[in-house]
């Protein structure tokens, strides 16, 4: 018998597939941890950027190993996969912003692509 995965909520945007979105490209690092309020976060790095991420409705993460989840429960993406994601800059509650160590917030209005190496932009 396998032991059940520990899994939180995401932050959503209210996006669901199908719906037109923004078309703004974001590419970067999956990651999380826990912020300076105690609670876990999933986020996107580039160069040294650290964004906080507002997922389509229904995403959420899964542990050991961290995996982003969407509303089906197919896997989108694991820590440390490089993602390129459409949406767009939006809003969040500075308190989460600020426990997340963010400079910026990004509203996915797609769903994630994982990039393989010959995929990713030059830099």
């Amino acid at each position: 018998m396998s032991k059940a995965r520990r899994s939180i909520d995401l932050p959503t945007s209210g996006w669901r597939p199908g719906e037109p979105g923004l078309l703004a490209r974001m590419v970067g690092v999956l990651d999380g941890g826990v912020g300076l309020d105690g609670r876990y976060y999933v986020w996107v790095e580039s160069g040294g950027v650290r964004t906080h991420v507002r997922w389509p409705v229904g995403f959420v993460a899964r542990f050991d190993p961290l995996e982003v989840v969407d509303r089906d429960g197919n896997v989108m993406a694991r820590e440390g996969d490089v993602i390129q994601v459409a949406g767009g800059a939006g809003t969040a509650d500075p308190a989460i912003a600020e426990a997340v160590g963010a400079s910026r917030v990004f509203v996915v209005h797609s769903m994630p692509a994982v990039l393989r190496p010959q995929q990713l932009p030059d830099s």
